[in-house]
């Protein structure tokens, strides 16, 4: 599999003749709403099997495979000789083998929300694992927001997938509620009316396990907080329930602020199947324009997981939506949702240039509508391949998708491509 930037003057006709692929592939595999329209700068997928590369003067191993959108690993396989290079003078030649030997054993966990429509439903069950169903508000007495999640789970089991009850400390309009979790953990009462009704709902709806998504926990509920979710596995564990939590995305044990400081990531991460750490909203909705989740960040955050969870329980977050912001930046004005097929063609309908950004490894474009400058950053297939490339080299259990809502095909393109397709249920 390779990638190709979108230069002026490239079709998909051109294309076509000098890769060696049907203009239909390239369509499908690219999910391409139009075959006549490309916006410079694209990152298309190519379906090559292998290349040879020659390096630059000064490049090193980790840019070649950065270039070439490979794992590390994968190219020092192939390229034995290079083991002990450092950088390159230019008169090498080097194999990209793209004829994965074998896929890699890394599961994919995908969040949804219950208004899925089917489609993007089934197109993603291949790829996944763990599907996550977003979500049962939790009250702070205790009880349970119901939500519709039958036919969900039937599709999931369908598919072999596990499905996860997810409980959050949503408020019905939408954000996090601290003080519910407060009152929540300060009573024994509420604790236990909400641990009988998850084992109810486990049982009752056949689900495989429960996701714990408690986001802008007070930091005074810290050890609470842990007890709780001890709780919580001492009452599910022995009908061999699985478990998991999702985790703000930290770079230090002592980080300050109340998105971090409850998230205690060596003592949740000893109770827990999995810890799904949500490495992704550095930009957001009412912040300044930046990408979703830069991988100079995301790997800040894994780095530092590693050193205080068991790697293979770790699942690192990986965004599947970007943001249109405007500029210059103004805290009162939000930005817009949009999904990564979406941009792209919203930089072919404002005629804008996609650039690849080297830092955060991620995509963004600029244009100016009505008077108002944009500033749009998302992913597509380049920087989507080189985090799943970090997953692979980090040596994590997986990656958890959010959300499935929207099909992006280059993304399952490359899930496949990269992994097994583990599954942890069989009901055939």
């Amino acid at each position: 599999m390779f990638f190709h930037f979108v230069k002026k003057g490239d079709s998909l006709y051109k294309l076509s003749k000098y890769y060696g692929v049907s203009i239909k592939q390239l369509v499908d595999d690219n999910d391409l709403s139009s075959p006549k329209d490309l916006a410079v700068g694209q990152c298309l997928i190519i379906r090559l099997k292998n290349h040879s590369y020659r390096p630059k003067r000064g490049e090193t191993i980790q840019d070649i495979a950065n270039k070439n959108f490979i794992s590390i690993n994968k190219l020092l396989n192939d390229n034995p000789s290079l083991s002990n290079v450092k950088t390159f003078n230019g008169d090498e030649k080097v194999l990209i083998d793209y004829d994965l030997d074998e896929k890699f054993n890394l599961r994919v966990n995908g969040y949804c929300y219950t208004d899925i429509k089917e489609k993007p439903l089934t197109d993603a069950l291949d790829s996944l694992t763990y599907l996550s169903i977003f979500s049962y508000r939790v009250n702070s007495d205790g009880s349970l927001n119901s939500i519709t999640d039958e036919k969900l789970i039937d599709q999931a089991l369908k598919y072999n997938v596990a499905p996860l009850m997810v409980i959050t400390n949503t408020k019905a309009n939408g954000g996090f509620d601290s003080d519910l979790v407060s009152k929540l953990l300060s009573s024994n009462d509420s604790q236990e009316k909400l641990l009988s009704s998850i084992e109810k709902t486990l049982k009752d709806k056949n689900y495989y396990g429960l996701n714990i998504d408690f986001e802008y926990v007070n930091p005074k509920d810290k050890d609470n907080f842990r007890i709780f979710v001890n709780r919580v596995k001492n009452r599910i564990k022995p009908n061999n329930y699985d478990l998991s939590i999702a985790l703000a995305p930290k770079i230090k044990s002592d980080q300050k602020g109340v998105l971090y400081e409850a998230h205690d990531y060596e003592a949740l991460g000893r109770l827990v199947d999995r810890v799904i750490i949500m490495t992704y909203e550095w930009g957001y909705t009412y912040g300044p324009a930046m990408a979703v989740a830069p991988l100079d960040k995301v790997r800040q955050v894994i780095e530092y997981a590693k050193t205080v969870i068991e790697s293979r329980k770790i699942y690192m977050g990986i965004p599947n939506y970007g943001y249109d912001f405007t500029l210059p930046y103004d805290k009162t004005k939000a930005a817009k949702s949009i999904g990564n097929k979406e941009a792209v063609e919203l930089a072919i309908k404002e005629g804008a240039e996609i650039k690849f950004d080297d830092v955060s490894e991620t995509p963004y474009f600029n244009y100016k509508k009505d008077n108002v400058m944009h500033n749009v950053h998302f992913e597509d297939p380049c920087s989507l391949s080189r985090k799943l490339n970090y997953a692979i080299d980090s040596g994590i259990g997986g990656v958890s998708i959010w959300t499935i809502n929207r099909y992006y095909k280059p993304l399952y393109l490359l899930l496949d491509y990269y992994f097994e397709d583990e599954k942890v249920i069989d009901n055939d």
